[in-house]
């Protein structure tokens, strides 16, 4: 059993993203560990915990479990439970590089169909990174 409070950074999923649920866990873990909260080898909640914490199906969480495996991001020791790897940090940064260049792709499209100019959508990202407590 999971013998820590369940980390803020893992507080939350959405069935109104376009990203499925069990990605949304997986860029979750990721953006933890990007941030310093959660650390190659801390462990993380079981599937049942994670599922119930996030009030989603156990085969979404067990899905992002395959998933953050598979990406070897943690580790699996049965009777023990699920700890983050000691690759999990470079492995966390190339997952969230990689839904947030396909966030930013369909953003620009989006301002790019708006008729937005580049000088426009520069000046809109200057303007947000400008912006105070932009976490």
């Amino acid at each position: 059993m999971y013998q820590k409070e369940i980390p803020a950074c893992l507080g939350s999923v959405s069935t109104k993203e376009p990203l499925p649920i069990y990605r949304q866990i997986v860029f979750l873990v990721a953006l933890c560990l990007l941030s310093g909260t959660l650390q190659p080898g801390d462990q993380l909640p079981s599937t049942r915990e994670l599922a119930r914490h996030l009030k989603v199906n156990m085969n979404t969480a067990a899905r992002a479990y395959r998933l953050l495996k598979e990406k070897n991001m943690i580790t699996v020791q049965r009777g023990v439970g699920v700890f983050l790897s000691d690759q999990a940090i470079e492995k966390g940064k190339a997952e969230a590089f990689a839904q947030i260049h396909t966030a930013f792709r369909k953003s620009l499209a989006d301002a790019l169909k708006a008729g937005l100019s580049e000088n426009e959508i520069f000046d809109l990202i200057r303007s947000l990174l400008a912006e105070p407590n932009r976490k």
